[in-house]
């Protein structure tokens, strides 16, 4: 069961959805026949996640609910965690905000008690997010809260995001001097990890958060920088 679910969770990672799919329904069924319950729990939440990136979104949210239902049950704290999150990131994805809220918020609540801090630090970005646009002042304590949390996962991308996420919220709130440290670590972190194409559009939000701190020099060499990286790219 476990193999399947890892070669599942392989493919979400490389955006293989039509492949995950059928590897996560292989799980569920030897995970069944074993009598397997936090398999079950992780296959039917990931053949959920499969089908919600594919658009089938009832039936996505179903199969996610219903692994929340079984991870209740048996008391599976970080089944009922990620669940949660899955359905967090479907209520956002579909920008509603206030049950986004609420399923991020009951996530981290669980989350915080296992060691999955790869999910409770995402989370803590996504409610982050959110809070951007309800309430800016839990914002702040969201991302900066989040950036240690991914720091000690080892997961760079999660924190590059929690990165962005303050920058843009510092940006938002018209506080431009502070956005720009966590632009450049973002920077930093896409560049140890070798993602060219978050580069660009880095280097441009810094180059236009510069233009409005009124630095022209360094904010015309960003934006050509840019420019350059993004025909890199074509």
């Amino acid at each position: 069961v476990q193999e399947l679910l890892n070669m599942a969770r392989a493919a979400v990672l490389e955006g293989r959805l039509d492949a995950a799919g059928p590897l996560y329904g292989q799980a569920l069924a030897k995970a069944r026949q074993a009598k397997d319950r936090l398999g079950e729990v992780d296959a039917l939440r990931g053949m959920g996640l499969a089908l919600t990136g594919r658009g089938d979104s009832a039936k996505g949210v179903a199969l996610v609910n219903e692994s929340l239902a079984i991870a209740t049950q048996i008391g599976d704290a970080l089944g009922q965690g990620r669940a949660h999150m899955t359905l967090g990131n479907e209520f956002w994805n579909r920008r509603q905000p206030f049950p986004a809220r609420e399923q991020f918020e009951r996530a981290i609540a669980l989350l915080r008690g296992t060691d999955d801090l790869s999910s409770l630090g995402g989370c803590l970005v996504n409610l982050g997010l959110v809070e951007t646009m309800l309430d800016t002042q839990k914002a702040d304590s969201l991302f900066l809260e989040a950036i240690p949390v991914l720091q000690r996962a080892g997961n760079k991308p999660f924190e590059a995001n929690a990165h962005i996420g303050l920058s843009n919220l510092y940006r938002q709130t018209g506080r431009n001097a502070l956005a720009v440290a966590p632009l450049e670590k973002a920077l930093t972190i896409y560049r140890e990890i070798g993602f060219k194409p978050a580069e660009a559009g880095i280097q441009l939000n810094l180059g236009l958060t510069y233009r409005n701190l009124g630095e022209k020099e360094k904010a015309l060499s960003l934006l050509e920088a840019a420019r350059v990286a993004g025909n890199a790219l074509k």
